[in-house]
């Protein structure tokens, strides 16, 4: 019976050191926020989450739910700060998706 909890206890205390999946799932902080890290600029003519596209300096891009976005503060933002007007910063995938190119980060310019 004691070797067998013994192997409880050390599974136990194994599985409890084990990292945590929600610091996985923290947005990165870039190393500067500054919109000289980022290729492309313009403000936001039109944006559909749902869809997965972002209309910016009347160009079309696809926009993952998964796109990293940074406030200048240099903090994590959201989807919902990505509206009509608003001026972004951002990079794009080098290769091209179903034609459209593809956004992977975001610096939100204005923070309304």
């Amino acid at each position: 019976m004691k070797p067998l909890f013994y192997f409880f206890i050390l599974g136990a205390a194994y599985l409890m050191s084990w990292p945590s999946q929600t610091s996985a799932a923290e947005p990165a902080t870039p190393p500067a926020a500054s919109a000289a890290r980022f290729s492309e600029k313009g403000k936001i003519d039109s944006v559909n989450i749902l869809a997965g596209r972002i209309i910016v300096a009347d160009g079309l891009f696809k926009l993952p739910s998964t796109v990293s976005i940074y406030t200048g503060s240099g903090k994590g933002g959201s989807l919902g700060m990505l509206k009509k007007g608003v001026r972004i910063a951002f990079n794009i995938a080098p290769a091209r998706s179903e034609g459209r190119r593809v956004i992977t980060e975001i610096l939100v310019l204005d923070e309304k």
